[in-house]
């Protein structure tokens, strides 16, 4: 019970215990041992002890105290509202030795899950719908919703999205992992295609949705034509338009947008998109995409400005990702597009972990972390536990499926080709994969309700990396308890995890997201080279 429910230290201030007056002889204090008779203790002693003594739970009076963090040394535990001083350091992480002690290998901590998602219970504080019904859809695309995620109950981010999509705006739509950002987009956008006046030459008109990887575009293309096959409209891969016509989304990587847009312009009948969604929109801005990205969305008539009278003047641009820059100017980039054109919504819980998910981090050491991570990999089989393995490697991926030997254990990486990984995610999806060991690939691409554990066998240096392995379990329509694992060996992988410790201990967002990890790798390299 004591465990579960632990008593906060008492609120007394260092400066009350360690520097209070202590009255002189003739004052009537007491009279000063001989100085060969005093004990003295060290003042690295003292400062340690006066930090302990400033870990005060400060919460409100009759405030139920919840654990958030459990750690092997349970003066690192931590209770949900707990309070740090403005001075707060790795001195108050249960990680914060692990960079700089060797005796901190075997010691580990866990955030625990605080309860359901919170894709919904925010709807009512933030918005007070509660139906699709009631975004301002056409009753056939809400209709359409409704019957695609099984629910008529939108998620927050649905919520906050259809207003500036329906009234023509371009928009920036940030929201963690999981809470239905492509449903969110694509409900007022094809609200708005459907809503086009009679005379409207719809054979060209279209919805683009433009995404970093191929198996995003799979996952996207099968979404989406799950819902719009209810409005009588179809979706196509930009291979497969090539060879049709009259689709209503498009789904692909840059190129192969770029590619479509030229062919269908030379051929005389160039389209004529209604809108222009970047899914993943931090990843194709960054230096590795923006050339591509850049190319396609010259191709095209965008909008620039305001849209007048709830009339976009121009194809309307969709930014959404789990991670975005601090600015939507630095994400934009110089000259790409106006800032001012665009809304802007966000979920609260964005750049957060998601709250249903709990977190163990394990101190390992470079000669154990791979044992340590198969005897968990084989603990998972052994239950038949849906579980996705992230590695920073595609070598290490095949490392991990050989050593276990398992029919039930695959790797998923870029050396495979397109047909071999659509079938190891479908797989995985049915259930009758069991374990799926994969890089950072399907950190982003992999869209499955499936996965009830991930074990991070490698940490990635970058949070935002992280925060989007994460976003795989705990997805909105997805049961069980979703966990997560992670081995942190190298420098890089304790910064992280520190990162996501000091996040959940202040209660705030992950702080310092580099998004742009291609222009980190360069400015790096450069560095070193000067």
């Amino acid at each position: 019970c004591r465990l579960l429910h632990p008593q906060p230290p008492p609120r007394m201030p260092p400066s009350r215990l360690y520097r209070s007056r202590v009255l002189t002889e003739a004052e009537g204090g007491p009279t000063p041992p001989p100085e060969s008779e005093r004990i003295r203790l060290p003042q690295g002693l003292l400062r340690r002890d006066a930090e302990l003594a400033a870990r005060h739970v400060d919460l409100t009076e009759g405030q139920p105290q919840r654990l958030l963090i459990v750690a092997k040394d349970r003066r690192k535990n931590c209770v949900v509202g707990q309070r740090y001083p403005p001075s707060f350091g790795n001195q108050f992480l249960a990680s914060g030795s692990w960079l700089h002690s060797s005796r901190s290998v075997g010691d580990y901590f866990t955030i625990l899950a605080q309860g359901r998602s919170n894709s919904f219970h925010q709807v009512n504080r933030e918005s007070p719908v509660t139906s699709f019904a009631q975004l301002g859809l056409r009753p056939e695309v809400a209709a359409a919703a409704s019957a695609a995620v099984g629910s008529d109950r939108p998620t927050l981010i649905q919520c906050l999205t259809a207003g500036p999509l329906l009234s023509g705006w371009n928009t920036a739509c940030l929201a963690e992992t999981g809470n239905g950002k492509t449903l969110a987009y694509l409900a007022p956008l094809l609200s708005n295609l459907l809503s086009l006046p009679e005379g409207v030459d719809r054979s060209r008109r279209c919805i683009l949705v433009v995404c970093p990887t191929l198996v995003l575009m799979r996952q996207i293309a099968a979404a989406a034509g799950l819902f719009c096959s209810q409005l009588g409209l179809r979706v196509a891969t930009a291979d497969e338009a090539k060879r049709e016509a009259e689709l209503g989304v498009i789904v692909g990587v840059p190129e192969r947008i770029n590619d479509l847009l030229r062919c269908r312009a030379d051929a005389g009948a160039p389209l004529l998109p209604t809108a222009c969604v970047l899914d993943e929109a931090d990843c194709l801005l960054d230096d590795s995409f923006v050339d591509g990205t850049s190319a396609l969305l010259g191709r095209l008539f965008l909008q620039t400005g305001e849209p007048q009278h709830g009339v976009p003047m121009g194809a309307q641009v969709v930014l959404a990702s789990a991670t975005m820059p601090p600015s939507l100017e630095e994400a934009l980039g110089s000259g790409l597009l106006p800032s001012d054109s665009f809304a802007r919504v966000a979920t609260p819980f964005a750049h957060r972990p998601p709250a249903q998910s709990a977190q163990l981090f394990v101190r390992a050491s470079r000669d154990t972390k791979r044992a340590l991570c198969l005897a968990r990999i084989r603990r998972n089989l052994k239950r038949q536990l849906p579980t996705i393995v992230f590695c920073n490697a595609s070598a290490t991926t095949k490392e991990l499926a050989d050593a276990l030997g398992s029919s039930d254990a695959a790797a998923l990486h870029s050396g495979l080709r397109a047909a071999q990984r659509d079938d190891l995610v479908k797989a995985f999806s049915v259930g009758h994969l069991p374990v799926l060991i994969a890089t950072d690939l399907a950190s982003r691409g992999l869209d499955t309700l499936a996965a009830r554990q991930i074990i991070n066998c490698d940490l990635p240096g970058f949070p935002a990396i992280y925060l989007h392995r994460l976003g795989r379990i705990g997805r909105v329509g997805s049961g069980g308890s979703p966990f997560s694992v992670a081995y942190a060996a190298e420098r890089f992988e304790v910064r992280t995890v520190q990162a996501v410790e000091t996040a959940a201990r202040l209660d705030r967002p992950l702080a310092h997201l580099d998004t742009n990890l291609s222009r980190h790798f360069a400015e790096k390299a450069a560095s070193r080279a000067a």
